[in-house]
């Protein structure tokens, strides 16, 4: 039994196709208005830093 030896497929090599950081000139392209705002402040979605380790706290029954 013979083993076929002939490619099964061609491929070709580009160049990436990432937008440039830089322009021709090798000055920055990017818009600075299109960088995102911080979100280092913290919002009502997250724990705040006050932790209790208060057993009590935790076992303690709901209030109505």
């Amino acid at each position: 039994m013979g083993f076929r030896s002939q490619p099964v497929a061609d491929y070709e090599l580009s160049e990436p196709s990432a937008p440039q950081v830089c322009g021709p000139d090798n000055k920055p392209a990017a818009d600075p208005a299109d960088v995102p705002t911080r979100r280092s402040q913290p919002t009502d979605l997250y724990p705040t830093p006050d932790y209790s380790f208060d057993i009590n706290d935790v076992l303690r029954s709901p209030t109505p």
